[in-house]
């Protein structure tokens, strides 16, 4: 027969059938009477293996010794179900091209005036889709078009702003520099648009302003809707 005080910091193994209450299970002695006996109870079958007590809330003594008897060491397994986790929401959360056009307009004056399109291919990581998505559902809430600052497109080197001194004899002793704003637009209808505007001042007076904006789209979906992203989570 196995006797535990209670003190010890381990035990021999639990099965399934412990709740028949055979003679070779592990027992707990009563601290003052050497000849009573007692078997554990479901709630310390559970912490001795680490296992949430909530998972036997609520069971009968057989069906949660049963459950816990067949179970394994609970936090190796949860460390195993993370990096599972953790390895599946890399993979789900890697870098998403999305090829976007782009119309311009340029000039200040209606005579300098210029527009054209081009194309751009974004690159969307976890941080940008996750702006995204929040972006969108912000405009879902308030049911309106919203805005915010950004520092460049998804996955886009931002225009680096020059300043040419006035001593140069190229720009006619004019001091020329510039100002690079961009920003996210989103709609309650899932759809998303980034904008850039850059001004040129000359000795501080606006002499060219190039503004762009991409068409609007439905940026990637965050995995956090998938089922495996889900079951990545749970295995978390």
């Amino acid at each position: 027969m196995q006797i535990y005080t209670g003190f010890e910091t381990s035990i021999n193994t639990l099965t399934k059938g412990y709740a028949k209450v055979r003679s070779t299970d592990p027992k707990i002695a009563h601290p003052t009477n050497p000849n009573l006996l007692r078997q554990l109870t479901a709630v310390e079958h559970a912490r001795i293996k680490g296992i949430p007590e909530t998972l036997v809330e609520g069971m009968s003594n057989t069906l949660a010794h049963e459950a816990l008897g067949q179970s394994v060491l609970f936090e190796p397994f949860r460390a195993v179900g993370r990096l599972l986790g953790d390895s599946l929401r890399r993979w789900l959360h890697k870098n998403q091209s999305v090829s976007v056009n782009i119309s311009w307009e340029a000039g200040c004056f209606p005579e300098d005036h210029r527009k054209g399109t081009t194309k751009l291919d974004l690159e969307f990581d976890e941080t940008s889709i996750a702006f995204a998505s929040d972006l969108i559902e912000e405009a879902k809430k308030v049911g309106k078009c919203v805005s915010r600052s950004i520092s460049s497109y998804p996955g886009v080197a931002p225009v680096t702003p020059w300043v040419h001194n006035s001593s140069s004899a190229d720009y006619c002793g004019v001091e020329y520099d510039q100002e690079v704003y961009y920003s996210a637009e989103a709609r309650p209808s899932g759809h998303i648009r980034y904008k850039c505007l850059i001004k040129t001042f000359g000795d501080n007076d606006l002499c060219d302003a190039h503004e762009e904006k991409t068409n609007w789209f439905c940026p990637p979906a965050n995995p956090a809707g998938s089922k495996t992203f889900i079951l990545a989570r749970a295995a978390a």
